[in-house]
């Protein structure tokens, strides 16, 4: 049960979104791992940055929001304002009164975005073991998209915060900018942090299902462990080119997200061995082999031509950088877009020479469910409400 005081700070975060949304401004609200607090970023202007150079991250304050793909816009909300949950909110709200800017679209409309069936995405498995075959590839990273139908009545503050309840380890976020797109997720894998001058970066792959099992029980097979390797060994090499050898590497160990578990590896190293490098680090790392594949260039390449769809920001990076001493970069995972008549849940299974197509589809189906299950759980809470049952 939520606290008087829980219910409170939800109330006051809604109040918010819906004047930026009323107003048609960018915002982005998120919550750090572990935090007790949700931080807002409010820019008045309705067009955020657009980054024309990955050197400009060492330089840029604000929520960064980049796609997958390398030829699409990566933008930033500088904040005009910026928000916490343990503050007053009546400030805010005076200020955003006097903001005048207004735009139009507010929730982008529902698009043709295409949603393979069972079939269509194991033939899209088959073809990309096909080119691991002919040994272009080691492993590619397969996506699809699952529509849920949206109803107007449905409240995406209270998803957002269901969120944090529900996933408190996870990096929460929900961003909204007009005219490109409103999004919201509870990533597990930060691709690059920055706190008190300590870096961390983490390889995370394998993936299981619960199932109701103690973490005790989880026990890992061939084609995890492989997985996991190629990430982990992706990294070392990033690292090792840029001169970032004195870093601490813990595991691989068995890591919990929501109903999921992963294995992790986490490299730790001091933020001055990449001084004015950051932009360049970023853009070393990503995508790492657990949302691309191996080798890079070439995985690429495959996901663009096997994939039916454009996975625009999912997959991509999203969070704060250069904000109160911290940088949190995350990989937009086990998210979706928020349309007007439609939620578009994002998923992926990395795909190799062992993969077994109907267990990659339901690999996608569980990944799915860190979200899903919130939004349905959400909507079955208002419709009790609604009915007074």
């Amino acid at each position: 049960m939520k606290t008087e005081r829980e219910y409170c700070e939800e109330a006051s975060l809604k109040r918010i979104h819906q004047s930026c949304f009323g107003k048609g401004i960018p915002f982005a609200s998120f919550h750090e791992p572990g935090s007790d607090c949700t931080t807002t970023f409010i820019q008045h202007s309705k067009q955020p940055r657009i980054l024309t150079d990955v050197l400009e991250l060492d330089t840029i304050q604000g929520f960064v929001a980049s796609p997958f793909s390398q030829t699409g816009p990566t933008y930033v909300i500088e904040p005009n304002m910026v928000h916490t949950s343990q503050k007053i909110v009546k400030e805010v709200l005076q200020n955003l009164s006097q903001v005048t800017t207004s735009n139009d679209i507010k929730i982008q409309p529902t698009e043709n975005l295409f949603e393979s069936t069972k079939q269509e995405f194991e033939d899209q498995v088959r073809a990309m073991q096909v080119e691991i075959a002919k040994g272009n590839i080691t492993k590619a990273v397969l996506s699809r998209i699952k529509l849920q139908p949206r109803k107007p009545t449905d409240e995406i503050t209270a998803i957002f915060c269901s969120l944090v309840d529900t996933y408190p380890d996870a990096f929460v976020y929900l961003f909204n900018i007009p005219g490109v797109g409103c999004w919201m997720g509870a990533s597990p894998e930060p691709l690059l942090t920055i706190v008190d001058n300590v870096a961390e970066t983490i390889s995370l792959a394998g993936t299981q299902s619960m199932n109701n099992r103690r973490m005790a029980q989880v026990t890992w097979q061939g084609k995890e462990l492989k997985e996991q390797g190629i990430v982990t060994c992706y990294i070392e090499d990033v690292l090792n080119n840029f001169g970032i050898t004195n870093y601490r590497k813990e595991g691989p160990s068995t890591h919990r997200a929501g109903n999921l578990v992963h294995l992790k590896t986490t490299f730790q190293f001091n933020a001055s061995q990449f001084k004015k490098r950051l932009g360049l680090l970023i853009e070393a790392l990503q995508p790492t082999p657990s949302v691309c594949g191996l080798p890079k260039l070439e995985a690429r390449a495959v996901v663009k031509m096997v994939e039916p769809h454009n996975r625009q920001f999912y997959t991509g990076l999203v969070g704060p950088v250069n904000f109160n001493g911290k940088t949190l970069l995350y990989v937009n995972l086990r998210c979706m877009r928020i349309l007007e008549n439609a939620f578009a849940f994002f998923m992926g299974a990395g795909i190799t020479a062992e993969s077994m197509p109907e267990k990659e589809w339901e690999e996608t189906d569980q990944k799915m469910m860190t979200l899903r299950s919130v939004v349905n759980g959400i909507n079955s809470s208002y419709e009790l409400n609604k009915t007074g049952n």
